[in-house]
């Protein structure tokens, strides 16, 4: 079963969907979390699509990247492609950045922990910064990105050349300390070093898992898989961040009760049309890009 942190760190996953959402979709901030430090304003989109924001709690942080708005082409499409091709993308270099610039805020607190965390594109984007820089992440229904961090003589090293263009902005080698430890193991031991701190929780059969996507790998060793009953219409549904919280939160809180087996994971096997019901746009499911709230997120 997933932990309260779990939980909280897919509360902060959606909750980076700020600038392509309606305000009555977004996602709530977790108990005992501050948010702080936006990238962009959320009144305004990037011409990247790149979007982060993080939580401090004591000396506890999390980095949260947003992931793909299906109607970016231009930004959040393109970095897909790119990075799940291994040839890198602008978003990569944003998300190292604001990594190191809440890593060199926080320098002088010496206990302060940084988590990284996303869903889709920005699980992706969690996940390298996460195994580049030596910090565990939490993903969510992961963009498959491997091919950005496994050294491959038929596409360009992207985390060598982000090493390269972090230099070129000012950063020191200090700075990127932890991505050279991670350049000298691959070259010592190859594969992924630093896999073992990514853990990835999706939802099964949702689409970036199945065919032909799914001959893409992501990064990590460990993998949660959430069930649940029939459903039969396109996979980008069970995609759905909202989907996936409310199947973690539903199990923690039917864990201790007399019917744990009565969970919203569950209860879809049984009433076999809940979740087309759920993504029925007749009945309760609307655009999260507007101000007309969604079921799925009115749950969470």
């Amino acid at each position: 079963m997933a932990t309260q942190f779990d939980i909280d760190c897919a509360l902060m996953a959606g909750r980076a969907y700020l600038t392509t959402r309606g305000q009555k979709n977004w996602f709530p901030i977790p108990d005992g979390w501050t948010e702080f430090f936006h990238i962009p304003n959320p009144t305004n989109s990037t011409i990247s699509g790149f979007e982060a924001v993080s939580f401090q709690r004591g000396d506890e942080i999390v980095i949260s990247f947003a992931g793909t708005y299906d109607k970016d082409i231009t930004g959040d499409w393109v970095a897909n492609t790119g990075l799940a091709t291994g040839f890198g993308s602008a978003q990569l270099l944003q998300a190292a950045e604001y990594y190191l610039q809440v890593k060199a805020a926080n320098a002088s607190n010496p206990d302060a922990r940084i988590t990284l965390t996303g869903h889709s594109l920005g699980g992706g984007l969690a996940a390298l910064v996460g195994v580049f820089f030596g910090e565990e992440a939490v993903t969510f229904d992961q963009a498959p990105f491997a091919n950005s961090a496994e050294k491959n003589l038929l596409t360009p090293d992207v985390a060598a050349n982000l090493k390269s263009d972090l230099l070129l902005a000012g950063y020191s080698e200090a700075d990127l300390a932890g991505l050279t430890n991670f350049l000298q193991l691959r070259d010592i031991n190859g594969g992924i070093p630093n896999s073992n701190l990514v853990s990835n929780i999706r939802v099964d059969g949702e689409f970036l898992s199945s065919a032909p996507l799914s001959l893409y790998d992501p990064v990590g060793t460990t993998e949660t898989v959430l069930d649940h009953g029939p459903y039969s219409n396109p996979s980008i549904d069970m995609h759905s961040m909202a989907l996936l919280t409310a199947f973690l939160q539903s199990a923690q809180s039917v864990a201790n009760s007399d019917n744990p087996q009565q969970t919203l994971s569950e209860v879809t096997k049984k009433i076999t049309n809940l979740l087309g019901m759920i993504f029925d746009d007749s009945l309760y499911a609307a655009s999260t890009d507007t101000d007309t709230k969604n079921l799925l997120e009115h749950l969470v």
